[in-house]
């Protein structure tokens, strides 16, 4: 299991945590918000790991994030998760 974290700024900077098979690895990036309803998407670098995904809150609160990574130049590891306030 692999766990991302991370904080928004006002300015829709990133900047994050990615825990995976080793030691966490931080990350830095943007959030790129949605038009007319449409999904929000990130955009999160640092340290090898390149991860893109996007918020779907019109689906529930089940699976609402989508995405892909890659680690260290191999990939794509493809992300379905849920938001979480912990």
């Amino acid at each position: 299991m692999a766990t991302l974290s991370f904080t928004l700024a006002p300015d829709n900077s990133v900047t994050g945590s990615f825990e995976y098979s080793g030691p966490t690895t931080e990350l830095v990036g943007k959030r790129i918000p949605g038009t007319d309803g449409a999904q929000d998407s990130y955009e999160l670098d640092g340290g090898g790991v390149s991860i893109r995904f996007s918020s779907y809150p019109a689906f529930g609160s089940e699976f609402p994030v989508a995405g892909v990574a890659s680690i260290s130049e191999s990939g794509p590891y493809f992300l379905i998760g849920k938001h979480s306030s912990s």
